[in-house]
């Protein structure tokens, strides 16, 4: 099918359909209309379904609602959906598969407010007024000072563990993600209307690809794997390892921030994605890089990356002080790891080395910032996973990675970098 959102995959595409669906409601009800506006009430009724006690929003009818304004762009908010007939704006922050960033949400709100409190910068209140008069109303008269504002995660991509912490920031009121919008679309996916029925083939498809990258050990057509190009997949082998989650891809949606441990993703020089798991929970690692530290242990994490050997999953150390005592205390610690390793798990990493085609290996450098403590080859995993779902190389790593957690946690940290 030739679908406009196959070509049409930024935000901005995105921006108009959430206003497209919304402005339904602006329309009169009647059978030609009813089901559209039905769309339009639904999705404004879950845009603000976690009120968090706000009276504002508890005393809200979405049924009576015939009126919306909408604003796209103004103060840089993706959208803006006005409802004067209970004093509501709702900011929604709309993204595919980017992620907000620099506190983008927060400083919506207090640029919003401002204006509404002192009807300046012109250019945006002049944009507001207009909008209203769309609607045959007049600014001047809407109370805004007296609005309450709302906030909205819009994010139809992949959820990772930083937009679960922005979903539940104080900054942020409400949330949504792609299976959630997706629940809503698809009981009018029959409407006889070309743009939602492109849309609802373009997220349905889009929400069918996340799914077939979760699965592990899956290969593009050219046979390449998926865990090498997609940050998914990667997130998803670190998911079932370490937090104990089934590998049939239900953890695609899981809301990350209920880990004890954090997760991480970036890209390497050549483009390729990283993924990293933090050896430490979430608690422990804010103190390890707190100024002053409260917690002296090393920063350590699992990553699953590749290099020109292949796909590996590896343990790493990382200490960027690049003063000469810090040169000297990460090639102390380091060695300490490493001493740590051979004493308390040599014999598991050996069992898993040639269970797997020789596929650990122990670099000892230590000149790095960040040095790799336990290399893991991980193609031959991936080829015998169709065979015995990488349970022995699960069970295997668990066992690595929490008793060599106990050890590293009973070392008096603090006295040894003294």
């Amino acid at each position: 099918m030739n679908n406009i959102f196959s070509f049409a995959t930024g935000e901005l595409s995105q921006d108009a359909f959430i206003c497209w669906c919304l402005n339904w409601i602006n329309e009169p009800d009647n059978i030609t209309t009813r089901r559209y506006r039905q769309l339009g009430l639904e999705l404004l009724a879950k845009l603000i379904d976690n009120p968090l006690n706000s009276d504002s929003l508890s005393k809200v009818d979405i049924k009576s609602i015939d009126k919306v304004i909408l604003v796209q762009q103004v103060l840089n908010i993706d959208v803006l959906a006005i409802i004067p007939q209970y004093k509501l704006a709702i900011i929604i922050e709309d993204k595919t598969n980017t992620s907000e960033h620099d506190n983008q949400i927060s400083f919506y709100r207090g640029s919003l407010k401002t204006v509404f409190d002192n009807k300046k910068p012109w250019n945006a209140y002049n944009k507001l007024e207009k909008a209203f008069k769309s609607v045959n109303l007049n600014i001047d008269h809407a109370d805004i000072a007296n609005y309450h504002i709302h906030t909205v995660y819009f994010k139809t991509g992949y959820y990772f563990d930083y937009d679960w912490q922005v979903a539940h920031s104080n900054s942020v009121d409400n949330y949504l993600t792609g299976p959630m919008f997706w629940d809503i679309l698809k009981h009018y996916h029959d409407c006889e209307s070309d743009i939602l029925q492109s849309y609802c083939d373009h997220l349905k498809h889009q929400l069918e690809w996340y799914q077939s990258v979760s699965k592990i050990n899956g290969k593009y057509d050219d046979g390449g794997y998926y865990i090498n190009w997609e940050r998914i997949t990667q997130h998803g082998l670190l998911q079932i390892v370490f937090d104990n989650e089934n590998i049939d891809g239900s953890w695609l949606w899981k809301d990350m921030s209920a880990y004890t441990n954090q997760y991480s993703t970036g890209t390497n020089q050549g483009g390729s994605p990283w993924t990293n798991r933090r050896f430490w929970c979430r608690a422990e690692s804010e103190a390890i890089w707190s100024d002053p530290p409260t917690c002296f242990k090393p920063w350590m994490f699992w990553r699953v990356d590749h290099d020109s050997k292949g796909l590996y999953l590896s343990l790493r150390y990382y200490n960027n002080d690049s003063s000469e005592a810090g040169k000297v205390l990460r090639k102390r610690v380091y060695a300490q790891l490493n001493t740590m390793i051979n004493e308390t798990i040599l014999n598991e990493l050996e069992t898993l080395s040639s269970a797997y085609n020789q596929c650990v290996a122990r670099p000892q450098h230590g000149n790095y910032y960040e040095n790799t403590l336990i290399h893991i080859g991980i193609e031959p995993v991936l080829v015998s996973w169709g065979e015995n779902k990488g349970h022995l190389f699960i069970n295997l790593v668990r066992d690595i990675d929490s008793k060599l957690r106990e050890v590293i946690e009973a070392f008096d940290w603090k006295s040894f970098k003294l």
